[in-house]
This record gives structure tokens, C-alpha cells and sequence, in this order.
């Protein structure tokens, strides 16, 4: 059965530790407030859903295709994102502390005001991300690709990065010696 676009929501729905790997495929989903904690959606593909304001702690998201999507202040601290693409999606003031994003391809995503204290984004893709006023304490970003990113006004205190790009950092005074 095909559920057409328009006609998919699970708007404040409660699917807290479902497997969800059969709803593939579903672009444009409406998830919006939805109680998603510790669900497994890993592997799954839709593009332009809309996660705002979903509770999706500790779920694992693991090589998903999210391009596009809307995130903007979901809870996903302690989630598992590796190898998930992300790449234009809206992640303005979400909550992604201790979350894992190895791999991750962020290109051209929003991550204004968003929460990235303490997560692993090793090896990730980055390039023309936006992370103004973004906080990425304590964050390990070594061997990410951070071209062209917008850092305006992120915090960085011990946060392990790039050797280039800690040296930019440090030139136009967005991190201390």
C-alpha cells in the first residue's frame, strides 16, 4: 500500500522505542512532535520530513537519507547519526549533545543556535554548513571537512578539531591560544 504525501502524519503521535525501518521512503512525513526515543529508524530514506520539536533521544538514525529535512528544536541528545545525510536539512536550536554524527554528511545544513556540545562529528562533511552560534564544547570534529562554514559567534572551548581549521579559528579570534 502507497500512502500519498499530503495524507502521512504522525504529528504528536507516541512511537517511543518502535522500529520503524519499514517506513521508508515516506517524503515529506509530517513527525512533528512526535515521541520517537530510542526508535530505530536506521537505514531509513525521506526527504523533507518534518521532525520539529521531536523527541528522538538516544534513537539511532544510522545511515539514513534526511536530505532536506526540518529538525529545528528536536531533542537528539545521545542519538546515533553516523553516516546519516543530512545535507540541507534545518537543524536550528536542536539538541544534539553526545550525539554521534562519524561520517555524517552535513553539506550546506543549518545548525544556527543548535546544541553540539560534547557529540562526535569525526570524519564528517561540513562543507557550507551554517553553525552560527552554535555550541560545540567539548565536540571532536578531527578529520571533518569544514569548507566554507559559517562560524560566527560558535563556541568551540575544548573541542578537538582540524588542525587548519583550528589555525582559522584562532587567526579571526574564535577560539583562545
Amino acid at each position: 500500500m502507497e500512502i500519498p504525501e499530503s495524507d502521512f502524519t504522525l504529528e504528536e503521535i507516541k512511537l517511543s522505542s518502535k522500529n520503524l525501518e519499514q517506513a521508508e521512503k515516506v517524503a515529506g512525513a509530517n513527525l512533528t512532535n512526535a515521541d520517537l526515543e530510542g526508535a530505530d529508524l536506521g537505514g531509513i530514506s525521506i526527504s523533507d520530513a518534518d521532525f520539529s520539536n521531536a523527541d528522538l533521544r538516544s534513537a539511532t538514525l544510522r545511515d539514513a537519507g534526511l536530505v532536506g529535512a526540518d529538525f529545528r528544536a528536536a531533542d537528539l541528545n545521545g542519538a546515533d547519526l553516523g553516516e546519516i545525510n543530512l545535507s540541507e536539512a534545518d537543524c536550528s536550536d536542536v539538541d544534539l549533545r553526545e550525539a554521534n554524527l562519524q561520517n555524517a554528511n552535513l553539506g550546506s545544513a543549518t545548525f544556527e543556535a543548535a546544541n553540539l556540545s560534547g557529540a562526535d562529528l569525526t570524519d564528517a562533511t561540513l562543507i557550507g554548513a551554517d553553525l552560527r552560534d552554535a555550541d560545540l564544547s567539548g565536540a571532536t570534529l578531527t578529520g571533518a571537512n569544514m569548507s566554507n562554514v559559517n562560524v560566527a559567534g560558535a563556541i568551540f572551548d575544548g573541542a578537538e578539531l582540524p588542525d587548519d581549521v583550528e589555525a582559522q579559528l584562532r587567526q579571526a579570534g574564535l577560539i583562545d591560544d
